[in-house]
């Protein structure tokens, strides 16, 4: 397999990307010429309809639409790009948990760990689930924050009455 950069800066996602460092996000991948080229697809077909979407209602095909555009650009290596699809989505006015679980994940992956914490905030807020108080922690964690981390990481166990060692054994490890 030849490993390969896709770079497909469209309009879109040249005024998506704005200042945001890591909007920007590139990592090479290993794909043969016929996963390049699926994935590809994926984002010529998707991101057209993406770029027309107004307000939006709840429709599962445009969350899977939205995934897979999202899903494509992120096996693709284009992280950045991924979070401009689901930023946008979100943007325009299409709310749904997914999208916010989805773009959480993303941002842990290029190290934005505030966003993160906000996307799955918004998992607690709008949408009542309080496991997302674990992530929360796990995100604090990784951006170094033992206060964040231990606070979300008492919600949790409180809320749920469990416990996790490892993620306990993260938080005084910052402490230290």
């Amino acid at each position: 397999m030849k490993k390969f950069v896709f770079l497909l800066l469209t309009p879109f996602l040249l005024v998506a990307c704005g200042s945001h460092s890591y909007l920007n996000y590139t990592e090479e991948v290993d794909l043969s010429s016929e996963q390049m080229t699926t994935y590809q697809t994926t984002v010529e077909e998707i991101q057209p309809l993406l770029d027309a979407l107004q307000a939006p209602e709840d429709d599962q095909k445009l969350t899977l639409d939205v995934v897979s555009l999202a899903r494509a650009y992120s096996r693709l290596g284009q992280f950045g790009k991924a979070i401009a699809v689901y930023e946008t989505t979100i943007e325009k006015g299409y709310r749904v948990r997914t999208l916010f679980h989805n773009v959480g994940r993303l941002y842990e992956n290029v190290d934005e760990y505030e966003k993160a914490i906000e996307s799955y905030g918004v998992m607690i807020d709008d949408y009542g689930d309080q496991d997302y108080f674990f992530d929360i922690a796990w995100a604090y964690v990784k951006a170094g924050n033992a206060e964040g981390a231990r606070h979300n990481y008492d919600q949790w166990s409180l809320i749920k009455n469990k416990t996790d060692r490892q993620l306990e054994q993260a938080i005084d490890k910052l402490d230290q």
